[in-house]
């Protein structure tokens, strides 16, 4: 019984030590957590994420479920195919939602044109990657934005499942 306590003692003596004195962190260490708040805190890959763009009035998404580069790719270019000669009314939109293991991802297309639009699947391909790679964050990663072009809209939004 004496041993047990004197052990019991030992140990809790040696987890205060542990608890109370923390090892001080490498440099290299300070730095890569430096780095990661950085990421955290910065704007996302090229300044896009929550910046407005007037140029090309594209605006990425900060906030919000992570998805993936490919989902994001083969969710757009799904959509494109399904909305291929698509006449899209005035004032209208279509939707296209992917559903993945860890998210869902919506698609879609305003018409904010006077006239009727008509989806072309090669551009509609196009369009969307070229807001898939403005939009990308660091680790191929997305979580949506939305281009306003002369006459359509295009987006998606990555949500959490």
């Amino acid at each position: 019984m004496k041993f047990l306590i004197i052990l019991a003692l030992n140990l809790a003596t040696g987890l205060g030590l542990a608890l109370a004195a923390p090892q001080p962190k490498s440099e290299i260490e300070l730095e890569t957590q430096a780095q990661v708040l950085k990421r955290v805190d910065d704007n996302g890959t090229g300044g896009n994420c929550g910046q407005y763009n007037p140029s090309p009035d594209k605006q990425c998404y900060c906030s919000g479920a992570i998805g993936g580069r490919g989902p994001a790719w083969s969710g757009s270019s799904d959509a494109c195919d399904e909305w291929a000669g698509k006449t899209i009314a005035s004032g209208s939109k279509v939707e296209f939602t992917r559903w993945n293991p860890t998210n869902k991802m919506i698609f879609n297309i305003y018409n904010g044109c006077d006239w009727e639009y008509t989806v072309n699947p090669d551009n509609c391909k196009s369009e969307f990657q070229q807001l898939n790679n403005y939009c990308e964050w660091s680790w191929d990663t997305h979580k949506g934005g939305w281009w306003n072009m002369p006459c359509a809209t295009i987006g998606f939004d990555v949500n959490a499942r």
